[in-house]
């Protein structure tokens, strides 16, 4: 049975919808955005990965910002 959370993408208006088998959200996740209509600073890029942010008691919705390569 799947669980659907609801998540936060660094840079992405909306909230988003995170599908998983026992309810654990991933610590990274990698993500291509189309290269029109998602409404995100991303458009048109393939591959950006993301690294789980702890939650908060202020913001209690999980979030998930870019890493960068060094």
């Amino acid at each position: 049975m799947s669980v659907a959370r609801v998540i936060r993408i660094e840079g992405v208006e909306t909230p988003c919808l995170a599908l998983t088998e026992d309810g654990k959200l991933p610590e990274e996740i990698v993500v291509s955005f189309p290269k029109e209509g998602f409404h995100s600073q991303y458009d048109g890029r393939e591959g950006v990965t993301f690294r789980l942010q702890p939650s908060s008691r202020r913001d209690p919705v999980p979030s998930y910002v870019e890493i960068f390569d060094e």
